[in-house]
């Protein structure tokens, strides 16, 4: 069947209805699908930013643990004078008042040169040792434990290396002879880190 002009007249509203209505919804479905694709670009990104602030929560909170469960420890340490250089004048004051004030004690001893102990380094850090010899005649225990009081409660980690008693053949009391380690812990100077890179 043939249309006349008169019919395309009055298909005329129609047509443009169903084409407007067509592309009406073709911008509705281009529109929504680019809505959907940024949707989940935007999705994805806030997925990986949520996963990146997860993991440095989990970091931080490992790092707070790690800190939480050291501080007591560096405190202890900074508290007893561990931390930095040697304090030989602060013990060999110690010693010559301890040799002044009670000449009974016919105290001796010995500071060598502060070493670095092999292996014992960490990052920037490294433990030194001064190696302390000391020889001394107490007249009871009460006086042996006196004098470890004194020399345990100067700045630095003292420990123990050898500690030989006896009684002396020419006198009464304990013979005391002990050598220590004085243990410091300081940072790596600049020439030894060059030293020690392989």
């Amino acid at each position: 069947m043939k249309l006349m002009p008169a019919d395309w007249k009055a298909l005329r509203p129609a047509l443009l209805w169903v084409a407007g209505t067509f592309f009406f919804a073709t911008l509705v479905v281009g529109g929504s699908y680019l809505y959907v694709q940024w949707d989940a670009r935007a999705l994805a990104t806030l997925k990986e930013q949520t996963g990146q602030a997860r993991q440095e929560l989990d970091q931080g909170m490992i790092n707070w643990q790690i800190m939480s469960t050291r501080l007591p420890l560096y405190e202890a340490i900074r508290q007893d004078g561990v931390l930095g250089g040697e304090h030989r004048l602060e013990w060999q004051e110690a010693l010559d008042r301890l040799q002044r004030d009670r000449p009974a004690l016919e105290l001796t001893y010995e500071i060598a040169p502060q070493r670095a102990l092999a292996g014992m380094s960490e990052g920037q850090a490294q433990i030194l040792a001064s190696s302390f010899s000391l020889k001394y005649r107490a007249t009871d225990e009460r006086v042996y434990s006196e004098v470890n009081r004194i020399i345990f409660a100067l700045p630095g980690r003292l420990v123990t290396r050898h500690c030989r008693l006896g009684r002396p053949a020419d006198a009464e009391g304990i013979s005391v002879d002990c050598r220590y380690d004085w243990l410091t812990i300081a940072s790596v100077p600049a020439t030894a880190e060059k030293e020690m890179a392989p």
